[in-house]
């Protein structure tokens, strides 16, 4: 297997994991202030943020064990995170802020170029049809 393939795979696996991790706990540590603030929505917010890190947690673990599913939940995850990222460049403000959310773009960018690489959809389907 090539380094591009490998490291890709890594990468990509590592990033939907922290994408998923982060989102899952800022969704647990968000429980006792929605307590405090609305005690009668806290389901809805915690089902609503939960929403959010499952495709991911999901994905991170398609992608690290080379699951055609994986790769194309990965895919359809990555162009929802394009259009949220976009939205968000649109409203952001800050000059520090719209930095950094332009350089996640561009990490979600190079990974769903390198999901869309044929060496890449050809070793999915490959492990796919091996197990």
């Amino acid at each position: 297997m090539s380094k591009l393939l490998d490291w890709g795979h890594w990468v990509t696996a590592t990033f939907f994991f922290l994408v998923g991790a982060i989102s899952l706990f800022g969704a647990l540590t968000a429980i006792p202030g929605a307590l405090h603030d609305h005690p009668r929505e806290v389901t809805y917010y915690f089902i609503s943020d939960l929403f959010f890190s499952l495709p991911a947690l999901l994905c991170a673990w398609g992608v690290f064990k080379w699951r055609l599913w994986g790769h194309y939940l990965a895919l359809y995850v990555s162009v929802v995170n394009l259009v949220v990222i976009g939205t968000a460049l649109v409203a952001i403000r800050d000059r520090n802020l719209e930095i950094a959310t332009a350089c996640i773009a561009a990490l979600v960018l190079c990974i769903m170029v390198w999901l869309l690489l044929p060496a890449v959809r050809k070793e999915y389907v490959r492990r796919t049809l091996a197990v």
